[in-house]
């Protein structure tokens, strides 16, 4: 093993790796807003667009109505309206309701450019490293 550590090219090969390995975690976003957009579909409820979407959700409810289930004594609120959320790099998802499921939904990605992006990137992944 220590004819390995001799080689020329070994230290400038391992160096090159680790260069590699902290870009991509700079610069790689993990659970990126177009698959969350895949994972929504029409028919779902409210509530698990809003679990599947996390925080920066903002709603926009034209209609409430309460129901009553005579059945079973409850009762729920049938909301229609929108649903927008954008993640750290400016895609928008937006999601249009009614009676509390999805009839609808929209993807618009970021208008910002690749080299703006990259930079906010790295940004945030400094800055949750040294809080």
């Amino acid at each position: 093993m220590r004819w390995l550590l001799k080689r020329s090219w070994f230290w400038p090969g391992a160096a090159f790796m680790l260069v590699v390995v902290c870009a991509g975690y700079l610069l790689i976003p993990v659970g990126g807003s177009k698959a969350k957009y895949g994972k929504i579909h029409v028919g779902m409820e409210a509530s698990d667009v809003e679990d599947l979407l996390g925080g920066n959700v903002w709603f926009d409810w034209t209609e409430i109505e309460w129901t009553h289930d005579e059945r079973c004594e409850a009762g729920r609120w049938l909301r229609t309206g929108t649903l927008s959320w954008n993640d750290e790099d400016g895609n928008t998802i937006q999601v249009t309701f009614g009676r509390s499921r999805v009839t609808g939904k929209s993807f618009t990605p970021t208008t910002v450019s690749f080299q703006e992006l990259m930079k906010l990137r790295i940004k945030r992944s400094i800055r949750a490293l040294w809080p």
